[in-house]
């Protein structure tokens, strides 16, 4: 095979190398054999110079229907087949050592030679003209990295610079831009953080329990405060149902919808239903909160803790309407519920009746055992006597060991109501004639002692129809 620079440089433009991608064959001098290595199935694409193929066509060595020729090209000036771009070729060059005014001369013999004469025939070439660009040909070699351009140009960045200032100042443009906007959105990105790690800390911080609560009731975020008064986890939490950590989950429902629809909640009582089975009264009071847009995006809702406050309540109601000792309604409660019994009576038509009794052999007990005793046998005195009305009926303590039962609903005949009234009477009376068991406990006076104490009752009774 001859040179192929040409073909080579063609190929590689089309992004195949031949060191790489394929096995060279040289077939050696004269082009012929390259054709006929073709043609003979020993390599599958073979290299010619332009006009080869033509010959053989003309000498009956070659039909030109048996070979296909690649990357089939057109070019002004000629009609042979080409693959590649022409190239100049068989350049006439003085060495530089060679006296210039003898190159010259030389020069200006060569192109006064006309064409077809015997001697450009005898040399077998067309005639000699004036040098063309052989731009393409330094191209050619450059990008083959072949001799002169085999080794590496040197350079340096003001080569760079001066050949390419304008990119290169809009590159550091550019890249300073860059480094700009990534340094405030890493500074807004820090601001964000910190902003959302202040928010959570005063979130968690609230000694209140808070949740946060989506449109369909679900729970999106809870503080420390709420994991404590439920006995469930945060993670647990995020994603359940809000009112399923309530008594009564339908109420629990209705705080947030009412909180939906009318912007906001105060003091809705409710019942926390703990882990443990715990019951917690709270107050909750929740309002709506909104993107940036003004859309609604959820309820918040903070919790107080009102258990100990129901019960201080609860204890004061107690001391304020109840006798401490036995539970009975003291006097207070005791003429709330007699003047309610003399309003119903009178609505009614209906007889109600007061019984006011006395214990009898009460005071040896205390004179012997104890006020201790006494209180234990008051405590069972009063038991008894609940235990011998309806609920709608009152026992009161009156003082001492005196009591009161107020009786509601009696007959509207006062035969009838004297009836239920005596019958009551001696039913109590049996009652509390029976034997007092009383396990009195060692005092700095007396050991620890079971004793039996008997007692009975003095009753007296009447009837009321209205006020």
């Amino acid at each position: 095979m001859g040179g192929y620079l040409m073909q080579a440089y063609e190929l590689k433009t089309h992004g195949i190398t031949l060191q790489k991608s394929n096995k060279l064959v040289i077939t050696g001098q004269p082009h012929d054999n390259v054709v006929a290595n073709v043609l003979s199935g020993h390599s599958d694409v073979g290299f010619v110079r332009t006009g080869i193929l033509e010959d053989l066509a003309r000498q009956g060595k070659l039909d030109l229907k048996d070979i296909r020729v690649l990357n089939d090209k057109s070019a002004p000036g000629t009609s042979r087949l080409i693959s590649t771009r022409l190239y100049p070729e068989w350049p006439f060059a003085a060495m530089p050592q060679v006296d210039e005014s003898l190159a010259r001369k030389v020069a200006a013999t060569l192109l006064r030679i006309e064409d077809n004469t015997a001697v450009v025939r005898s040399i077998g070439i067309q005639g000699f003209v004036v040098p063309v660009d052989y731009t393409p040909v330094a191209d050619l070699l450059r990008e083959l990295r072949l001799p002169p351009f085999d080794a590496m140009p040197s350079f340096t960045l003001t080569d760079v610079g001066n050949r390419y200032r304008w990119q290169v100042i809009s590159a550091v443009l550019a890249i300073a831009l860059i480094l700009m906007l990534g340094f405030r959105l890493l500074l807004a990105k820090k601001n964000l953080h910190a902003l959302a790690q202040y928010s959570r800390s005063l979130f968690d911080a609230s000694l209140d329990p808070m949740v946060t609560i989506n449109a369909q009731g679900k729970i999106t975020d809870v503080n420390t405060a709420s994991e404590k008064i439920k006995g469930v986890d945060r993670k647990d939490l995020i994603g359940s149902d809000f009112a399923n950590y309530f008594t009564e989950p339908e109420q629990a429902r209705k705080s947030y919808q009412q909180a939906f629809e009318q912007g906001r909640v105060i003091d809705y009582p409710l019942a926390v239903r703990h882990a443990s089975g715990k019951i917690i009264d709270v107050l909750y009071n929740a309002s709506v909160y909104r993107d940036g847009a003004g859309e609604v995006l959820g309820v918040v809702a903070t919790a107080r803790d009102v258990t100990e406050r129901k019960q201080a309540e609860e204890l004061v109601r107690q001391l304020a309407y109840f006798d401490p000792l036995t539970g009975l309604a003291n006097r207070m409660l005791l003429a709330d519920r007699l003047t309610q019994a003399m309003l119903a009576g009178k609505r009614k038509s209906e007889f109600g009746a007061v019984l006011f009794l006395d214990l009898d052999n009460f005071k040896p007990v205390n004179d012997t055992y104890g006020h201790g005793a006494g209180d234990l046998l008051l405590i069972e005195a009063a038991r008894r006597l609940k235990s011998c009305v309806r609920e709608i009926d009152t026992v009161a303590r009156f003082g001492g060991d005196e009591f009161v039962v107020v009786l509601n609903e009696l007959a509207p005949d006062r035969g009838q109501a004297h009836s239920q009234v005596d019958m009551l009477a001696q039913k109590i009376c049996q009652a509390l004639a029976e034997p007092y068991v009383l396990h009195l406990s060692a005092d700095g006076e007396r050991p620890a002692q079971t004793i039996e104490h008997r007692c009975t009752a003095s009753i007296g009774a009447m009837l009321f129809h209205g006020m």
